[in-house]
């Protein structure tokens, strides 16, 4: 019997050690999707867990013309949950130049430190972020084709300082269904519907079909690197269990036929899209 995503939410929290009881946990609120039900699932789970829940919109300062609305929308989200609410602005374009960064990067790095910065003020010792199963495998995949070395190999880490991502184990899909059987409202980002960005262009053209590398099954064999890093997981398409010796063999085995791929890829002999159905053909 399928598991509702609440329970496998609360597997991957227990799984990872993120939350504690007592924990102050600051959610990153963009509107979106993914924030919006690690939000609801956060605000189900809070009194079970023994925690108090607060959220943060960022803006980034790309687009002026959709972010009143979209702080509107957070801030009525978490009025209606009686939960605190928070925002601030940060100019990534300006950052970006100075420090010889992408546009992305250069949000990441000020939405990290703007995050940190406003738990500190609301005294939380937890961020939580909406990062998904399918971002994993996304990350993974264009750190391979941009030629990332061993510790581009690291995907997204299930928690990392104070940051925590209770989503990280669960599919874009369950999420998609799981709003929709709570009827509950989002907000879309129109950047995420151009392909200005890498990420972006991954997810249109690779499709990335789920479990293809990401796997929240009991049966997992997770790859971590030598300094503990979560790399990712194996899922196969029959149920069994390998030893530590057959999960390495098959580990170097795939990053054999990963780095085939991205020789071909280099020499515009294949797509995004074949490389991950190429990919996928073992697995």
């Amino acid at each position: 019997m399928k598991k509702h995503i609440i329970d496998l939410v609360k597997d991957s929290i227990a799984k990872h050690s993120m939350i504690s009881a007592g924990d102050r946990i600051l959610a990153g609120l963009s509107g979106g999707a993914d924030s919006v039900c690690l939000l609801s699932i956060l605000d189900h789970l809070k009194n079970a867990l023994g925690v108090e829940l607060s959220a943060a919109y960022i803006d980034h300062g790309f687009r002026p013309d959709e972010t009143t609305a979209e702080i509107e929308f957070c801030s009525k989200l978490c009025s209606e949950r009686n939960i605190a609410f928070s925002t601030t602005k940060i100019n990534a374009k300006v950052y970006a130049e100075s420090e010889g960064l992408n546009k992305q990067e250069a949000a990441r790095d000020l939405r990290y430190k703007a995050l940190e910065e406003i738990a500190a003020q609301n005294g939380a010792n937890k961020i939580a972020l909406a990062h998904n199963a399918n971002d994993q495998a996304e990350t993974l995949l264009m750190h391979l084709v941009r030629g990332s070395g061993p510790l581009g190999l690291s995907g997204i880490p299930p928690i990392r300082g104070l940051i925590i991502r209770p989503l990280i184990e669960t599919q874009r899909s369950e999420i998609e269904e799981y709003l929709s059987k709570e009827g509950l409202h989002y907000v879309t980002d129109s950047s995420n519907l151009k392909n200005d960005y890498l990420r972006n262009n991954f997810q249109e053209d690779l499709d990335v079909p789920p479990g293809a590398i990401i796997t929240k099954e009991k049966s997992e064999n997770a790859i971590y690197s030598g300094e503990g890093n979560y790399l990712f997981s194996l899922k196969f398409k029959s149920n069994f269990s390998l030893t530590d010796g057959q999960a390495i063999f098959l580990f170097l085995f795939y990053l054999i036929k990963i780095f085939i791929f991205k020789y071909l890829y280099m020499k515009n002999s294949l797509s995004h899209s074949r490389i991950l159905r190429l990919s996928t053909i073992f697995f």
